[in-house]
């Protein structure tokens, strides 16, 4: 297996990430403050987004192309080009609702193919 992008440019997405944090902006997906101190693991600390993804031909070297985020906002706009939140509160209360497929909530209602003698 080849060597990842981050691997192959480790250096230069190290020195763009110092330079993006030292700036010290807001998240560019919902809009609260950074806390540029918290750890990486963390949902509200800092990461480097891509505007327009590399899974979609943006370049994650090129300094127009990329934003300061939160961890948990960068998580949830995923690889999609227009995605906003209305503040990290919204992040957090996305994170806590249950997901599609996790077995929450009750089963959908409507007719099942036992009601209909197993003809749909």
């Amino acid at each position: 297996m080849g060597r990842s992008r981050y691997a192959a440019n480790g250096h230069r997405r190290r020195q763009l990430r110092a330079r993006l944090a030292a700036l010290g902006l807001p998240c560019a997906i919902c809009g609260d403050p950074i806390d540029y101190s918290l750890p990486a693991g963390d949902p509200g600390a800092f990461e480097v987004d891509e505007a327009l993804p590399c899974s979609l031909g943006g370049s994650e070297l090129d300094w127009d192309n990329v934003q300061p985020a939160h961890r948990l906002c960068n998580r949830l706009k995923g690889n999609r080009l227009h995605f906003a939140l209305d503040g990290f509160a919204e992040a957090l209360a996305m994170e806590s609702r249950p997901r599609r497929g996790a077995g929450a909530g009750p089963a959908p209602s409507g007719p099942t193919m036992a009601d209909t003698g197993g003809r749909w």
